[in-house]
């Protein structure tokens, strides 16, 4: 695993902030030059199990670039060439983990209420600096820069901050498109956001769903697959849900990863994130900024009453 010797030169000289020991990749952190080797390998943590990755068969991508990415960078006065095909940026969000482990499953219903706090160390306000003091090109050092101009065309994202965290879905795609919106500046050009939403995500599995509109989330619901949940043996799809030292709350439902299909009604929305972003697209990132706190603030005593969209909406 040669990018894990590479990786251990930026280790930190202290753990990370769930570690007692040990030490932890400093964050953020660009992996430039990338290639996809393997394929196969998702969120749903489908093809890594041991039956196949783990086994010494994994589906390598034969067609992979290793000269037709290469492009001319400069770093330090020295010139080379780097592969601009996959470029990976890794970053943290300043998550509400500690105090919604403490009841796992009404944060993967997005009704927690910890999840609906707009300031504070955890809250919306630090989500969005994690979120642009990562993307922003004038946070990184000049050399730096001239390099991520060249490789980098786009950030992609998945459920950013409602994985095995358990924030609330449909903040944390608000987090970053208002984020990303934020730090586009910064790179003199158009900075696009490919944000992407899949049922069977491995830690915190169909929660995306909720991020859709009432027909399209509960069809989302009916397709998230049951089968692999966490401690079902060697099937290693879900992960991060079962009781732990640090999960007091067992996240599964009836034994089940899945959020139950029959509680759509209760938990899909009448509008999803399309609605938001054609109400929106318009606006400032300060009038859309104002228009969730106060929305957050309004569901922050009663998760229940409604979704975060349909509330922004009302």
């Amino acid at each position: 695993m040669p990018e894990v010797m590479i990786l251990s030169f930026f280790l930190s000289e202290k753990a990370s902030p769930l570690a007692s020991e040990g030490r932890s990749l400093l964050v953020p952190a660009y992996i430039i030059g990338a290639r996809r080797i393997f394929g196969g390998l998702d969120g749903t943590s489908r093809d890594i199990g041991p039956e196949n990755f783990n086994q010494g068969k994994p589906d390598v991508n034969l067609d992979v670039p290793l000269t037709s990415d290469l492009v001319d960078i400069e770093v330090g006065g020295m010139k080379t060439k780097i592969g601009k095909t996959s470029p990976f940026l890794g970053f943290q969000s300043i998550n509400q983990e500690s105090g919604l482990a403490q009841d796992v499953p009404s944060a993967r219903k997005n009704q927690n209420p910890i999840q609906f706090e707009t300031t504070g160390e955890y809250g919306f306000e630090a989500q969005v600096k994690a979120w642009y003091n990562a993307v922003a090109l004038d946070a990184w050092h000049p050399d730096v820069q001239a390099v991520l101009k060249k490789t980098v065309q786009a950030i992609g994202s998945g459920p950013w901050g409602s994985g095995v965290w358990w924030g609330n879905s449909q903040i944390f795609a608000l987090v970053a498109w208002i984020g990303q919106a934020l730090a586009q500046g910064s790179w003199g050009r158009d900075m696009p956001l490919d944000y992407y939403v899949y049922s069977s995500f491995t830690e915190n599995p169909s929660n995306q769903c909720l991020v859709h509109a009432k027909a399209a989330c509960s069809a989302c619901l009916a397709a998230c697959d049951n089968s692999g949940y966490a401690g079902s043996g060697n099937n290693q799809r879900y992960c991060c849900m079962e009781p732990e030292p640090w999960i007091p709350s067992a996240g599964l439902f009836d034994g089940k990863a899945c959020l139950p299909s029959e509680l759509a009604p209760s938990l899909c929305g009448v509008h999803g994130f399309g609605e938001v972003y054609d109400a929106f697209r318009e606006s400032t990132v300060g009038e859309i900024w104002d228009k969730i706190k106060t929305a957050a603030a309004a569901l922050r005593d009663n998760p229940e009453e409604a979704t975060l969209f349909d509330k922004m909406l009302a």
